[in-house]
C-alpha cells in the first residue's frame, strides 16, 4: 500500500489499526500525445490545493498525478518518487528517461538516465 501513498489527499484515523482514506479527485488526463503533455505541465498553474481540472491549479501531487494517468492510459512507463514535502516523476518516453519536477517556484522536464531513477520515499532534501 505504500507505493501508493502519493495518491492520498487526506486520512482520518478511525480506532487502533483502521483508518478513512481519501484520494485525490482529478480529471482524467485527456492530452492525446506527449507534446500536449508537455505543454500543459509548462501552462498549469501551481496551487496549494489540488483542483479537479487541472487547468483550474494544482500542486506536485496533482500533476504527478495527471502523468501517472497520462502514461497508463498511454501504456508508457513511469516511476513516482516523494519525500514528505513533495513528489516527482520519472517518464520513459521514446526510450528516454525524463525527470518531471512541477514545483511552486519552478518546474523542469529533464532528461536522466536509468541510473537516477528512482521509486518509492526517498529522504528528504531541501525540495
Amino acid at each position: 500500500m505504500e507505493q501508493y501513498i502519493w495518491l492520498v489527499e487526506s486520512y482520518k484515523k478511525l480506532d487502533e489499526d483502521k483508518y478513512d482514506v481519501f484520494l485525490v479527485e482529478q480529471e482524467p488526463a485527456w492530452e492525446p500525445t506527449w507534446d500536449d503533455l508537455l505543454y500543459t505541465f509548462e501552462v498549469a498553474p501551481y496551487t496549494a490545493f489540488n483542483s479537479y481540472h487541472i487547468m483550474d491549479g494544482v500542486n506536485c501531487q496533482g500533476m504527478t498525478i495527471h502523468i501517472a494517468d497520462w502514461c497508463a492510459r498511454n501504456d508508457v512507463e513511469y516511476h513516482v518518487t516523494w519525500t514528505t514535502k513533495h513528489v516527482w516523476i520519472y517518464v520513459r518516453y521514446g526510450g528516454q528517461w525524463y525527470k518531471m519536477d512541477f514545483g511552486a517556484a519552478d518546474r523542469a522536464v529533464t532528461e536522466t538516465t536509468p541510473y537516477y531513477v528512482t521509486e518509492g520515499m526517498v529522504k528528504d532534501d531541501n525540495t
